[in-house]
């Protein structure tokens, strides 16, 4: 059941959101409108496509992508409770005023998390920050053993110099530390690593990247957490047509140029 909700004038001044493609930020306004008193949701990208998008030229993989994006730079959490996902919006109850008389939420919580907020440039903040566990300030800080803190340094130090190798070559820098997050989580070994980095290099030539000046190439942590350096890709001859599918990916755009049409899926064509 759709619910009436607030809009404040800094969500159009926000610059992290202003970074995403329009219709995702349409459809995280949606999300407050779906959302239940507390700000949560079912995460089902198709029943969220057909009720927020519903007029528009986008598939439920799509939707699903948008969600991932608005995740990605801290706008929403998803978080699973007894096999069951669920969408949290961050700092709804700061900037919402459910109906007193608006049922009380049945969707649990993200487990063991607290709202925080995200400062903003201009001024009040409408920009969430992801959910995170709060520390345990009582337990003690673990006794200094060099021969003990030698490897873990090294390796650190080898996980940050591979991610500035790939943040230098990845061409849409933005939400930088949520991109070295996606980093720290999957770990790439030196296959992976080299996997990635060719990924990148072969996905930079290709239609969808290159498109209206690379407005369609994702935030560098959509494409970790979806793994794209796996998709199809099809790269930009020099007389400017498209050539063959390579194997390292169709882009890991957030939208597809659809067979047979010259207008993006997620636009209609007028």
């Amino acid at each position: 059941m759709a619910r009436t909700r607030n809009i404040k004038p800094a969500f159009f001044d926000n610059d992290i959101l202003g970074g995403l493609d329009p219709l995702t930020r349409l459809l995280f306004i949606g999300l407050w409108c779906i959302a239940d008193r507390e700000g949560r949701l079912e995460d089902r990208p198709l029943r969220i496509k057909k009720t927020l998008l519903g007029y528009d030229d986008v598939t439920a993989e799509e939707a699903n992508i948008m969600l991932q994006s608005l995740a990605d730079t801290g706008f929403i959490t998803r978080y699973e409770v007894e096999g069951t996902r669920y969408i949290q919006v961050v700092n709804f109850s700061k900037h919402q005023n459910p109906n007193m008389k608006e049922k009380e939420s049945e969707i649990p919580p993200p487990p063991g998390c607290e709202e925080q907020e995200t400062p903003n440039k201009h001024g009040e903040s409408t920009v969430p920050a992801p959910y995170k566990d709060e520390e345990n300030s009582d337990t003690p800080p673990a006794e200094d053993d060099a021969d003990a803190d030698d490897q873990p340094q090294t390796q650190e130090s080898l996980l940050e110099k591979r991610f500035t190798a790939f943040w230098d070559a990845y061409p849409n820098k933005k939400a930088k530390q949520n991109a070295l997050k996606a980093w720290k989580k999957i770990k790439p070994n030196t296959a992976l690593f080299e996997k990635i980095m060719k990924a990148v290099d072969l996905q930079k030539r290709s239609e969808d990247w290159q498109r209206e000046n690379g407005r369609y190439i994702p935030y560098p942590a959509t494409w970790l957490n979806g793994g794209y350096w796996d998709n199809e890709i099809k790269e930009v001859r020099s007389d400017g047509q498209s050539g063959q599918s390579t194997g390292s990916g169709n882009v890991g755009a957030t939208f597809e140029r659809r067979k047979g049409s010259g207008t993006p899926a997620g636009f209609k064509s007028e």
